[in-house]
């Protein structure tokens, strides 16, 4: 069935980038519809990395990663879950011609941030937006066309005599 629904926003991707963003927009007061092919996946009670049901696919957070969970509201539900910390990151291109190398001693800090699984934030962020009031979720489900409506852009920029701003 083809329904004609009109919203400020569509975001197609349910994933995390897609699900923070929502999130993010909780308070703006727009019209959101958030469009994903694929359903969150439970989280395993059980953390144990000999599980099968452990999820290798997991996430660097940085400290200012950890702040905007904090600003969605979703940080505890993530601690809830025992992440790791790391203190050291080295990064190599596949060719092993260079690298990068991170410390949290180098810059006076406890910790870089925390390794989580990936499943862990979107079950976190699925939660968050689950009951928001601003936000229609298809999920799982697919986009079949997006028609936008002519909309007025302004600005206050101004031009010098050179045609720069």
């Amino acid at each position: 069935m083809q329904q004609n629904l009109n919203f400020d926003i569509v975001i197609v991707g349910g994933g995390i980038v897609g699900l923070s963003l929502a999130r993010s927009l909780q308070l703006s007061g727009l019209k959101l519809a958030l469009i994903d092919g694929i359903p969150t996946p439970p989280v395993p009670e059980q953390r144990d990395l000999k599980s099968p049901k452990f999820d290798s696919r997991v996430s660097a957070l940085t400290v200012s990663s950890q702040k905007i969970m904090e600003a969605l509201v979703i940080w505890e539900k993530i601690l809830l879950s025992h992440p790791c910390h790391y203190e050291e990151m080295e990064v190599w291109d596949r060719e092993g011609t260079g690298s990068i190398y991170f410390s949290a001693a180098e810059i006076h800090q406890p910790r870089l941030g925390y390794i989580i699984e990936n499943r862990v934030i979107l079950s976190a962020l699925s939660e968050a937006v689950e009951d928001q009031e601003n936000l229609k979720l298809f999920k799982p489900d697919k986009l079949i066309a997006l028609n936008p409506i002519e909309s007025t852009i302004s600005s206050d920029q101004r031009q010098d005599s050179e045609g720069k701003y």
